[in-house]
């Protein structure tokens, strides 16, 4: 008994001599590929993946992970080129040599678990290697290469519970205060006030910028890849908004605008940008960290990162009553519940004031 298919479409048959179903494609090279099934209906599962096989042109009983990542990374949907840069760091000197020359089928989630301990790094850092791994794997399975992600099931080190120490209000009005100086006191009073991630800080030109109304619209993120600075899309479309600026951070904004054009000089290498270097260039990011650690030394504060500036404005804006959905669509967070999650710190503060108010409306 058989059940034949379309030329060149493959064949399922009944083998008396295996006493099993086959499923058989013929190769390019006149070769054929036969995979053995119990049923019918387990045989047609098993054609369908010979023929993805055949159609992804890799032969995945000797695939290797290895093989399997490289081909992945160069034909995965396309993304930001820090994102595709990432992703093949992250395969090249960690999963490669980990897992490369395991055959992809016979990966196992202790090999991942194996693979994650061994790393030594941060566990927010072994958690972004997991999640490539588990993204590449998932497309495996949707290929047919792959039956389950073994990724999905392994877990990363558990990560160390710190303390976040991020600055309160009368904190960031010292370091305001202290920045009031600086050729970049701008910068410091837009990112303390409106949370916006230093890349979107950086990428801002003066058109995205309305200091009559009081705005600044955000579209864009600077990074800079392979020596050359680019300005990249915002990853979602929450991050692409328009955010409302307090009136210091416009009589700072325009205080700025009037320094830049003092500065200005015929060989200054301007790029429309609102922050730049005294010669006119791109800022790099890592470049704002040593002074902003001299400033907090200088006042006793906590040797925070500038990222967690936008971490201290949203907690000032949620112990002062701020909604969380309108810091949500200020912070460009896509869910509230990424909003919630990351300021639960600040829960208790606003228990506390929750129960005065209380206990004042019933006197």
């Amino acid at each position: 008994m058989s059940a034949l298919r379309g030329h060149h479409e493959g064949t399922i048959f009944y083998s008396k001599t295996e006493g099993r179903w086959v499923a058989a494609i013929s190769l390019p090279n006149g070769r054929r590929r036969r995979r053995m099934a119990t049923s019918p209906a387990l045989a047609r599962q098993a054609l369908a993946e010979l023929q993805r096989e055949h159609l992804a042109g890799v032969d995945a009983g000797r695939l290797t992970t290895g093989a399997y990542l490289r081909s992945w990374l160069r034909d995965a949907p396309p993304r930001g080129p820090r994102t595709r840069a990432k992703r093949e760091s992250i395969v090249r000197v960690h999963l490669a040599p980990a897992l490369g020359a395991i055959a992809l089928r016979r990966l196992t989630p202790a090999d991942v678990q194996r693979c994650l301990n061994g790393i030594g790094l941060a566990p927010v850092t072994v958690g972004h290697i997991r999640s490539v791994l588990r993204s590449a794997l998932s497309d495996a399975v949707r290929q047919g290469l792959l039956e389950r992600n073994v990724a999905s099931l392994a877990t990363p080190p558990p990560a160390s519970r710190k303390d976040r120490r991020w600055l309160s209000a009368a904190e960031c009005r010292r370091l305001l205060d202290a920045t009031s100086t600086d050729r970049l006191h701008a910068l410091y009073v837009v990112a303390a006030t409106t949370g916006l991630r230093q890349g979107e800080l950086l990428a801002l030109g003066w058109d995205d910028v309305d200091l009559d109304v009081g705005t600044i619209r955000v579209n864009a993120t600077l990074a800079r890849l392979d020596g050359q600075w680019i300005r990249l899309q915002p990853k979602t479309d929450h991050s692409r908004r328009t955010v409302v600026l307090t009136r210091e951070a416009v009589n700072a904004l325009t205080e700025h605008r009037r320094r830049m054009a003092e500065e200005r000089t015929p060989s200054w290498a301007y790029h429309g940008l609102v922050f730049v270097t005294p010669k006119g260039n791109p800022i790099h990011g890592p470049n704002l960290l040593k002074p902003l650690r001299a400033y907090l030394a200088a006042l006793g504060l906590p040797p925070i990162t500038w990222h967690d500036l936008r971490h201290s404005a949203a907690s000032v804006m949620l112990t002062a009553g701020v909604p969380l959905r309108v810091i949500a669509d200020i912070l460009g967070h896509s869910t509230i519940r990424i909003t919630a999650d990351l300021y639960a710190h600040v829960g208790p503060e606003l228990q506390r004031e929750a129960a005065e108010k209380m206990e004042k409306a019933l006197r």
